[in-house]
This record gives structure tokens, sequence and C-alpha cells, in this order.
């Protein structure tokens, strides 16, 4: 077994998933350089001190095929993986949450740059991220990370807020003082937002 922490690192995975030809697929947040069997792996040496998404592949025999990892715009970037499903035809669905964020050379999108946005991404087998889909809040306080695939592949997630929810295309206003909003949401295989349905709330007085 491999240690895949080392010195002044923190790797914290949230997830696993294993496909049918028995790649296993892991995904968490880390601070510094992830070590696997003695090679350390962070897309930018200088992003130390935050905490940042990792999203890596291991083939059946435990040996590293590729590494992923969000990378740091600002000393106050934060970003997680929290859940991962396969698809079927081997792609893999990510959620989690970042803010300030950036992926191989290029910012994640921004609907709600003062709060943290929650997210689905898909990614193909070799890694290649496809699409990612955000929603945002004023404070960043959705609190589920959860989500499920139907036979499809359209995506189910369940949000609670006690905000405004921000997509790419539209702002869910939800005037509630004291009042936290679950919603459902459904994603077709690209992302795409087929609805979103207000399901219950909860009173914060009680």
């Amino acid at each position: 077994a491999d240690d895949l922490n080392g010195p002044n690192q923190y790797i914290r995975p949230r997830d696993m998933v294993i496909d049918g030809n028995g790649d296993i697929y892991l995904t968490g947040e880390m601070i510094g350089s992830m070590n696997i069997e003695g090679t350390k792996y962070n897309t930018d040496p200088t992003d130390i001190e935050n905490e940042m998404l990792f999203f890596v592949k291991f083939d059946s025999d435990g040996d590293l095929v590729w590494f992923r990892q969000f990378n740091s715009q600002n000393e106050f970037s934060t970003s997680f993986g929290s859940r991962l499903e396969l698809a079927n035809n081997g792609d893999v669905f990510v959620s989690g949450s970042y803010q300030g964020a950036a992926y191989q050379g290029s910012n994640l999108p921004e609907i709600r740059p003062e709060g943290k946005e929650k997210f689905i991404a898909r990614f193909n087998g070799s890694g290649d991220l496809l699409w990612i889909t955000p929603m945002g809040s004023r404070l960043g306080d959705q609190k589920s990370y959860d989500f499920g695939l139907d036979t499809q592949d359209n995506v189910y997630t369940l949000l609670t807020v006690s905000s405004n929810i921000y997509f790419a295309d539209t702002t869910i206003l939800f005037p509630y003082e004291f009042e936290s909003p679950h919603l459902l949401v459904k994603l077709d295989g690209n992302g795409n937002r087929l609805f979103l349905k207000e399901t219950a709330y909860i009173n914060a007085n009680g």
C-alpha cells in the first residue's frame, strides 16, 4: 500500500468508484503534493497552502493512470471533490465545491464570485473534462453534494440553500427570511438543466 501523504501535506479522499475493468477513481481535497510510489504530484508546485480538489485514476494493479487537480487563483481559493458516479460509457461524474479555482490553466466559471460554486462535472476515462455545471449561492451555503444518475445518465441532485441560487443562465430567487428550501435539480448528460423543483423547506427558527 502506498501512503499518499508526505511531510507538510494533507490528503483527504472523499469518494471512490471502481469501473468494470477494475480501474479505480478517487476524489477529495489536498494541500501540497500527492506522493505516489515516491513521486510527488501537484499540477502547480507553488500552490502549497490552499485546499484544492484532486481526481485520480489507478488501474486494476494500483498503478497511477492519470492525476488531475483544481488549482488556486488567489489566497482565498478552495475546492474539493465530494462524490463520484460512473456513466454507462465509462465516463465519470464528479460533484463538489470550488471558489476561485482554475483547471489546466483556465479559470473555472464563477457565476457568483463572492460565494462558492457547487458543481457537477463530467470527465471521460482519459481524464479530459467534458463539461462542468456550477450552481452558486450568495453565501456558498449549499448543503448537499450527493447526486445520482438514471439509466440515460441524467443527473439528479438535491440542494439545500438559504439564499438565492445562481445558474449560468438564470437566478432563482428565494425571498425566505428563516427558511432553507430543498431544491431538486435535474441535468441531462451534457450538463444542461432540465428542471429545478422546490420540494420542501426547513424553518431555521424551529
